[in-house]
């Protein structure tokens, strides 16, 4: 629910500060790179389940969140809006330590099961 909230009052900001083509691009990447959790979100969320990773597997994540974050920036550039760039970062934070621990937990544990069957298959 945050997520949209946040969504609504970036494109409100975007709206009227850079006209309503750039609003609705801020809420389509709001809505990839905030509800979807992708980017800062996700690395939000791997730390508070560090515990869970192994060393490699950690910076691997790290580094892919990273490139998704360049990307992001990216898009925002071309369409003239890098200082939106700030509702992803602190809205990001917000979306990744909202998010249930339990459902982090249950994610985790899940995608460890999957890489264990797909070891012994090997």
């Amino acid at each position: 629910m945050i997520g949209l909230i946040i969504m609504a009052i970036g494109f409100v900001k975007a709206a009227s500060d850079y006209g309503i083509l750039q609003g609705f691009a801020f809420a389509g990447l709001w809505f990839v790179f905030g509800l979807f959790l992708l980017g800062i979100p996700t690395i939000v969320a791997m730390m508070r389940t560090l515990g869970t990773f192994e060393a490699k597997e950690f910076i691997q994540g790290i580094l892919a969140q990273c490139l998704l974050i360049a990307i992001l920036y990216g898009i925002l550039n071309l369409f003239g809006m890098e200082e939106m760039f700030s509702w992803f970062v602190f809205g990001g934070i917000i979306m990744g330590l909202t998010a249930p621990q339990q459902a982090l937990n249950r994610d985790r544990e899940d995608r460890i099961k999957l890489n264990q069957e797909q070891d012994t298959e090997k």
